[in-house]
């Protein structure tokens, strides 16, 4: 009863936000969500134009598979049920400097495939075998031990895991293909993982598509959260949309209230869902408050880099496959100022609800500057918006030399650029996943409160190196049951 009448003010109405906040409500505590954006999701979201869906976010999603740890996860917040259909492709397309690779996501044909790349690497072939089935064997956690016995029980539990990370945690794609032979085997395993990233992430991610665990919900990122917000407004939670937070109000080591609207909101604690640099920098004013945030916040090369989204709705299906993504090491595919050398590719047809019938979704990833983008948006609106469309249209020509009757077949144009990600979702340095899954990250927790205040959790991308959707919504969960212990404390 007591806790009935006790609030908490989550700051930020993404994955982990929602997730806190059904958690909170389910648990008998009030909540109240405050979003920045005209919509909750934050960088989980989908876009609606003249009926095509353009997805930001999925590309693929952790856990799909309904026996796993991570779909249970889901489940508890209404994120994905039984009744959702999940697409798991059969492979994955690289066009690498004119040739094409057809990368298998069956465990026996992609071992196949490495092993025609083989001039002599069978060792390394042998090892990333083992790991995989060794990590079958145990999964992964779908979350941090809630509790010391869980703690306690975590190793040994969950023993291929620990040792996995214990011989993999630490080395880095780059250490793993060093000594390899062939140039196009070393090529193929860093465009399935980034070079810098630890040699685990492409070990938890191989195994996720081998066992149909890592796939994409039909209906994307959008109806993802449309079932987390209406349950949450089912249980009763408040959603303040169009509502950045621009304050917090500390008494000592007790925050009181946050402004927004220039009208104050009070509660008994608050959870941080939003950007930490944000939080930190802007709405505390005191970023010593987290020594580590801090410190890996103003480092250089540890976050996500920002892109830009272009999306096409096509008015006809040309047969482009669900992943293919293109570069070029020798000539740029589009030249120009900003030379682009890379464009990944995801075209929806598949899904009966990404566009209208017999036609299609497309969207197109692109690595970009948002210095670049930044200051053109500050210095001329106009002149931004042109260059926007200069850039769907450079990519559209390069797209028809690869699908003839591209360019004819677009009715629908939407550019969103790493300048767009910042106005929306206050993303620092437009980093959409927060920081990179390097090994020295990954092995490290990083810290959930804050020095010197009490009542004040912070949950979401920012605690939880590597993003993804399964640590955000755990994030919010925990962040939940941490505010349920301090509540009852209090009270």
């Amino acid at each position: 009863y007591i806790m009935m009448n006790q609030k908490v003010i989550i700051i930020g109405g993404g994955l982990a936000g929602l997730s806190a906040g059904i958690e909170l409500q389910k648990k008998g505590i009030r909540s109240e969500i405050f979003e920045k954006a005209p919509w909750v999701g934050g960088v989980c979201t989908s876009w609606v134009r003249n009926g095509y869906r353009f997805d930001g976010c999925i590309h693929w999603m952790v856990g799909t598979n309904p026996n796993s740890s991570f779909f249970k996860i889901y489940e508890q917040v209404k994120a994905l049920d039984e009744a959702v259909t999940c697409f798991h492709p059969e492979s994955i397309l690289l066009e690498y400097n004119g040739e094409r690779y057809d990368i298998p996501m069956e465990t026996e044909a992609f071992f196949a495939f490495l092993g025609k790349l083989n001039e002599g690497d069978e060792k390394y072939i042998i090892q990333l075998q083992r790991a995989l089935k060794l990590f079958l064997t145990g999964g992964m956690p779908a979350g941090n031990p809630t509790s010391i016995f869980g703690l306690i029980a975590f190793p040994f539990k969950y023993f291929p895991f620990t040792r996995l990370m214990m011989k993999y945690g630490g080395k880095t794609i780059n250490d793993f293909t060093k000594g390899m032979k062939s140039k196009k085997l070393k090529m193929i395993i860093k465009h399935l993982m980034p070079g810098e990233f630890s040699v685990l992430a492409l070990i938890m991610m191989l195994s996720m598509r081998f066992t149909r665990n890592g796939g994409y919900p039909e209906g994307g990122s959008l109806d993802v959260i449309k079932r987390m917000e209406s349950y949450y407004k089912e249980l009763g939670g408040t959603i303040h949309l169009n509502s950045e937070v621009t304050e917090i109000i500390r008494e000592g080591r007790i925050v009181t209230g946050i402004r927004s609207k220039n009208k104050v909101f009070q509660a008994d604690a608050f959870i941080s869902a939003g950007d930490a640099h944000n939080l930190l920098y802007v709405l505390l004013k005191e970023p010593s408050l987290h020594r580590q945030l801090e410190r890996y916040l103003n480092e250089d090369g540890i976050l996500f880099s920002p892109i830009s989204i272009v999306s096409f709705g096509l008015k006809k299906q040309l047969g482009i496959p669900y992943s293919i993504l293109f570069e070029s090491t020798e000539e740029p595919l589009i030249p120009g100022e900003r030379k682009i050398n890379s464009l990944s590719v995801r075209s929806f047809d598949f899904d009966k609800t990404a566009a209208p019938k017999g036609k299609s979704s497309v969207m197109v990833m692109i690595g970009d500057s948002l210095e670049y983008w930044q200051s053109l948006r500050e210095r001329d609106l106009s002149e931004y918006k042109n260059e926007k469309d200069n850039l769907a249209k450079k990519v559209a020509e390069y797209l028809n030399t690869k699908y003839p009757s591209f360019s004819e077949s677009i009715e629908v144009v939407d550019v969103a650029t790493p300048a767009t990600y910042v106005r929306l979702a206050n993303l620092h340095k437009a980093s959409f996943e927060g920081f990179l899954p390097l090994p020295r990250l990954i092995r490290k927790s990083i810290k959930r409160e804050l020095d010197g205040i009490d009542n004040l959790i912070l949950t979401g991308q920012w605690v939880t190196p590597g993003g993804g959707i399964p640590p955000a919504i755990s994030s919010g969960i925990q962040a939940a049951d941490t505010i349920k212990r301090k509540l009852r404390g209090k009270s």
